[in-house]
């Protein structure tokens, strides 16, 4: 099932931001002492990954983040930042040390972007897009996919296209610890006919060869094929193209303090290990070992329609969300847009909707 290295690190360097994002599913933690992220960054190195991506919060808050970053020069670097912070020094720093620039963009007028992001200037984004642009720093921008944004979509891509970016990753708001009972995403999740249409209108309808459009989603894969649609090559940043379905078992990411989960969705409890008590080394093969993620892999644990659909081995659902608003780990993803069994995944976890609590991993383990 997983390789015998990671596709990706994602790094959340620090947890804290100069803004606050309705959205937001990070729970403030304690971060690392500077000594100790130089240190990590090294064993980062020695994993050998295939790309780093190194976020937050807001990685530009944390002033070691250029040495930080030096340390990792000899890899493929991508910074995900809200632009807020990005001036000319920034840029020459990145540029100097060849990190590609994603910003997060959650609109593409001011009335949505400020909504979604309280404290930010969409003139103040413009132009750091602009800036990273003159530079030959601005690779693309990541998108936090609601229904207060689901009509921009198209214009999104527009501007990054107008901007010389190559690619948008659209990532479908995930819920927080507290499941369905959390009430920006009771009210703005996307339905699995949202999912449905938005990847019809993206795969179908958006054609500009300038931009490669990615949807951080399990059942992207699946969708694919059975639309006959194809899914753009290359690298996002963020999208594993060359591996289908959950991405769980195939990156690693590490939080702010040093713990490593199955994504960054992941529910905060479900803690894998933890740096510096244990290497990142053997961290990472806690996670590509993990038997609960290969439980979640497996058709034989999985509860119907998830067990039973045809692609099931291209997809697997969301595991962090499955984890979110099921009572277990075996169940189905209620955000899954596919065919005829969608109406059946909503009944299986309908019933749960209005009581769920965040839930541990450690709380359920495979047969």
């Amino acid at each position: 099932m997983v390789g015998l290295r990671p596709f990706y690190i994602d790094w959340a360097i620090t947890s804290h931001c100069n803004l606050r994002c309705g959205h937001c599913v990070a729970n403030p933690v304690e971060e690392m002492p500077p000594e100790l992220l130089v240190e990590l960054a090294g064993e980062v190195v020695g994993l050998n990954p295939g790309w780093v991506i190194v976020e937050g919060g807001e990685p530009l808050m944390r002033k070691e983040l250029f040495e930080v970053l030096e340390e990792m020069d000899r890899l493929d670097l991508y910074l995900i930042t809200n632009g807020m912070l990005f001036t000319e020094r920034v840029s020459r720093e990145l540029r100097r040390l060849g990190v590609k620039v994603i910003f997060s963009m959650d609109g593409v007028t001011g009335e949505v972007y400020e909504s979604t992001k309280s404290g930010a200037s969409f003139h103040r984004l413009v132009e750091a897009v602009e800036l990273a642009s003159r530079e030959g720093l601005f690779h693309g921008v990541t998108v936090v996919l609601s229904k207060r944004n689901l009509h921009q979509v198209k214009g999104i891509v527009r501007f990054v296209s107008d901007h010389g970016g190559k690619f948008v990753t659209f990532i479908p708001l995930q819920p927080s610890d507290r499941g369905f009972s959390d009430p920006y995403y009771k009210k703005y999740a996307l339905s699995p006919g949202d999912h449905a249409r938005v990847l019809r209108a993206i795969y179908r309808g958006l054609q500009d060869p300038r931009v490669r459009v990615f949807y951080d989603e399990p059942f992207l894969w699946a969708f694919a094929d059975q639309e006959g649609v194809e899914i753009p090559d290359g690298r996002s940043g963020i999208t594993i193209s060359e591996f289908k379905g959950c991405a769980c078992g195939t990156s690693l990411y590490i939080r702010p303090d040093g713990a490593i989960l199955p994504c960054m969705f992941s529910p905060s409890s479900s803690v894998i290990s933890k740096y510096p008590e244990e290497s990142l080394r053997r961290g990472w093969e806690r996670v590509r070992t993990s038997p609960l993620i290969k439980a979640f892999k497996s058709r034989r644990w999985r509860e119907p329609p998830c067990s039973e659909c045809e692609y099931f081995e291209m997809c697997f659902g969301c595991m962090a969300r499955v984890c979110k608003l099921s009572e277990n780990l075996s169940g189905a993803d209620p955000a899954c847009p596919l065919g005829a069994g969608v109406e059946a995944r909503r009944n299986t976890v309908r019933k749960n909707f209005l009581h769920l609590e965040a839930m541990s991993f450690r709380s359920t383990t495979p047969p």
